[in-house]
């Protein structure tokens, strides 16, 4: 299979809900994405601190079992890892939850998410962030 550029995207997907994480892997692998998954913080920090240089983006669900997605972010800053990071949430009318998003400027969706909007704002980052 050819392709304009031989760099494989590698996306982390960070959800709590097996069938989600299920069906966004399996998206994005047919979209051409390599992919890794998390079920929660703990994971996505392994994750995050054994591959942040394959890493081109994460997608992380706000509301995890062990803490919030945004610990994440606050990971990636104090490392100085630069990994852009979409946030998924179904809380994103609590307050606390908002002004967090809008204090961060972060990119983020509502829950339940289209699927096609998602892509399109994964690519649109990727393309962003990998200038060729």
């Amino acid at each position: 299979m050819s392709n304009n550029s031989d760099k494989v995207k590698n996306i982390l997907i960070v959800d709590d809900e097996e069938l989600i994480l299920d069906l966004y892997s399996d998206f994005f692998e047919q979209k051409g994405f390599s992919v890794r998954t998390g079920m929660n913080l703990r994971e996505a920090m392994d994750i995050i601190e054994k591959h942040h240089h394959e890493l081109d983006l994460i997608l992380a669900d706000i509301m995890l079992p062990d803490g919030k997605g945004f610990q994440i972010h606050d990971e990636l800053e104090k490392n100085n890892f630069d990994i852009p990071i979409i946030f998924m949430t179904g809380f994103r009318y609590k307050p606390e939850i908002a002004n967090k998003l809008k204090e961060l400027d972060a990119n983020w969706l509502s829950k339940p998410i289209k699927m096609e909007e998602l892509f399109d704002m994964v690519n649109d980052i990727y393309h962003s962030t990998n200038k060729e």
